[in-house]
This record gives C-alpha cells, structure tokens and sequence, in this order.
C-alpha cells in the first residue's frame, strides 16, 4: 500500500494528529520556505493558493535533502503540506496579535456564519522522483451561537486561540460557541484526511494496481 512514509510540512500537533489517525509512519519535516503575508487587494482564495503553492515547494526542498541521507531510493514518500484561514465576507481572519485580537475577532464571529478554508497539497515521491501532486482548496461553512464578552474572555484566557486562525480551535473549549458545521469537519481542524486518503487510493491503484 502506498506510501511507506508520510512527511508533514507543518509544526502543527493538530495536523499531525489528524494525518495519524489515517497513515502509518508520519513524520514533521519543516517547509524551508516562509508562508507571504496576506495582501488586502487579494482574495482569501488567492492567498491560500500563493501560501500552498510556496509551503508545497518548500515541502518538496525539505524531502529531497532528507532523501539524500537514505539508502533506499524506491520508498514510496507521501508530501502533505495544508494551510487554513476564516473568512467572513472580504474579511479574513488569520492569527490574532494578542488576547485583545482574540476578543475582536470572536466578537465580531459570535453569532454569524463563516468559512473555514483549508488548502492542501500531496505530493507522491518514489524515492527521489516526484511522480505525481495534487492540491486543492477545501471551503466549510461554519456558524457560531451568540455569546457574551465574559464567555469570549474566558474561552481567551485559555490561551488556545493565540495561535489559531480566527482565534479558535474547532476541536477544543471553542466547541461550546459551533451551532452549525457543513462541510469538512477534519478540514475546519486543519487538514482535509477524508480528501487527502481519496487521492492517495488514486495513486495506489494508478501506480501499483492491486499490489499491496
């Protein structure tokens, strides 16, 4: 079954949970290359096309000099590098600078419907050949109940949120404020498993047919 070794670009033990929970033998490697800054006369789509297209090859950077020290070169490795931003209307949230950002942008989410949207990348290695990518962007709907500034402060002082884009995570305390998900609930965590599985039975029966 394919791949022997998955390799993922993120730092994030969310993603690297999620991607556990559907392949054996999961390992972080750093993406060698920094995510740009979101530009205002962009749109959130086209940020998260530029972020992974610049995370995917930094990912790829990353396997070939780890691929470098190993000795067998007809491993199956498996590349998975993700990005995910809430969006609210021309709005995107990203990460908020500090306890106060938090509390603005829950406030401001508290009670309406947003997006999250996540794009992924996969990349397929045989050793060191790249044999097929694929990436694509994952959009879910997802609606906060009304809270009060005392809830909002309390889920902030947790600390969960100031490091997550729009102040939350989907997963954790924040689950008291989600009335409404549809779409991928995985995706609003981080990482489309459901999507990013699909591909790779694509490419195990593309280059391996019924092997096992």
């Amino acid at each position: 079954m394919l791949p022997d070794k998955v390799f993922l670009a993120s730092k994030s033990p969310r993603r690297l949970e999620l991607l556990s929970s559907a392949f054996k033998n999961v390992e972080q490697i750093n993406s060698l290359l920094e995510e740009p800054k979101w530009q205002k006369n962009q749109s959130p789509a086209q940020y998260l096309k530029e972020c992974i297209a610049i995370k995917a090859l930094g990912a790829r950077q990353a396997y070939e000099l780890y691929q470098e020290k190993i000795e067998n070169k007809n491993t199956w490795a498996l590349i998975v590098a993700a990005d995910t931003v809430v969006v609210r209307g021309p709005i995107l949230y990203g990460k908020p600078e500090g306890p106060k950002g938090a509390i603005q942008m829950l406030t401001e989410l508290m009670g309406k419907e947003h997006q999250v949207q996540t794009a992924y990348y996969v990349g397929l290695y045989q050793g060191e050949v790249l044999q097929d990518e694929f990436q694509d962007l994952i959009s879910t709907k997802v609606r906060f109940r009304k809270a009060s500034l005392k809830e909002i402060e309390a889920y902030v002082k947790t600390g969960e949120p100031l490091d997550k884009s729009g102040s939350y995570g989907v997963q954790g305390p924040a689950l008291q404020f989600v009335e409404k998900v549809e779409g991928s609930y995985a995706s609003v965590m981080g990482l489309p498993v459901f999507e990013i599985h699909k591909q790779v039975s694509i490419w195990q029966k593309k280059f391996l047919g019924n092997k096992i």
